[in-house]
C-alpha cells in the first residue's frame, strides 16, 4: 500500500491556488452555459465517482484532496490531480464536501430513436419539468423500474445541473434520458402501438388503475406548477389521475412518477 501510494503521489499533479486556470474552468461547469461550452460536467463524492467509472464514462480528470482517495481500479482511467481544501471547497456545490470529483466529458453515445422505440416497452415523458430533484428522482425511478428510456422536452432542467446528478444516485447513465421535441415524439411512439397517456387533473381522465398493464405505454409528467400543456394533452391517447382521498390538491411530480410507473409494471416484474 505505501509502495502504491508512493507512486500515484509522486506521479500525480498538484493544484493548490484557487485561482488555478484549471479551477477557474472547473467552476464554470457549475452553470448550464459551461457544460455547453466546455462539452463536459462535474459530479462528486465516492459514489457518484464509482458509478460514473463503472458505467464507462469518459472520466477527463480526477480531482481529490488525498491521492489514497483513489482506488487501484481507477488509477488508469483518467489523469489524477490532488486539490487542497480550499479548492474542493471551491468547487463544491455541497455543504460537506467528500473531497473527491471528477470531470465527465459530455459524449454520450447516440441513440437511434427509432431503434429505441421499436425496442423499448415503457418509457417515461417529462413536460417542462424544472426542479433538479424531482428531474433526478423520476430517473433514478424509471431506472429502478425497468423503463426503455426517459424523454425530456427541451425545456426541461439541464440533465446535468448537479441537484439532477446527485438525485439521481447514478442513474443518468443506466438508461437513455433524451431531450426531443414532445409534438414530435408522441406520434412516433404511437406508430409504434405505445400508448401514450398524460397525467392529468381532469374530469375526463381515467383512473390510473384503469390502465392496463399488458400493453406498451408512455406515461407524461407535466410542470410542476402548470401540469401538462394542452397541446400534449390533446396528442395523448389518454389523460390519467391518482385519486387523492385527503385534502391535498394534487402530488409531488416525482411522487406521481413513481407511482405511475411502478403500477404499469406487469404482474411477472414485481
Amino acid at each position: 500500500m505505501l509502495k502504491r501510494f508512493m507512486s500515484l503521489q509522486d506521479s500525480m499533479k498538484e493544484i493548490q491556488s484557487k485561482q488555478n486556470p484549471q479551477v477557474k474552468q472547473w467552476k464554470k461547469l457549475h452553470t448550464a452555459k459551461g457544460r455547453k461550452q466546455f462539452q463536459a460536467y462535474l459530479i462528486e463524492g465516492f459514489h457518484l465517482v464509482e458509478e460514473a467509472i463503472q458505467a464507462g464514462c469518459q472520466l477527463q480528470n480526477m480531482m481529490v484532496i488525498d491521492p489514497n482517495f483513489i482506488r487501484p481500479s481507477w488509477q488508469d482511467r483518467c489523469p489524477a490531480i490532488e486539490i487542497s481544501l480550499e479548492i474542493a471547497k471551491e468547487i463544491s456545490q455541497t455543504e460537506q464536501n467528500q473531497g473527491i470529483f471528477a470531470v465527465i466529458k459530455n459524449n454520450r453515445d447516440s441513440v437511434n430513436l427509432e431503434t429505441l422505440i421499436n425496442q423499448g416497452s415503457r418509457f417515461l415523458i417529462l413536460d417542462n419539468i424544472q426542479d433538479p430533484g424531482n428531474l433526478g428522482t423520476m430517473m433514478r425511478t424509471a431506472d429502478a423500474a425497468n423503463y426503455s428510456a426517459v424523454f425530456m422536452s427541451p425545456q426541461t432542467v439541464d440533465i446535468y445541473n448537479d441537484k439532477v446528478i446527485r438525485a439521481t444516485q447514478g442513474s443518468l447513465w443506466h438508461l437513455p434520458c433524451i431531450s426531443y421535441p414532445l409534438a414530435d415524439l408522441i406520434p412516433k411512439l404511437q406508430a409504434a402501438a405505445i400508448k401514450v397517456y398524460s397525467s392529468a387533473l381532469d374530469q375526463t381522465s381515467l383512473d390510473y388503475r384503469q390502465v392496463s398493464r399488458d400493453q406498451d405505454l408512455a406515461y407524461v409528467i407535466g410542470n410542476e406548477g402548470q401540469g401538462v400543456s394542452p397541446e400534449i394533452q390533446a396528442l395523448s391517447d389518454g389523460l390519467v389521475h391518482i385519486p387523492m382521498p385527503g385534502q391535498a390538491e394534487s402530488l409531488n411530480a416525482a411522487v406521481a412518477a413513481s407511482i405511475l410507473m411502478f403500477h404499469s409494471l406487469p404482474e411477472t416484474e414485481l
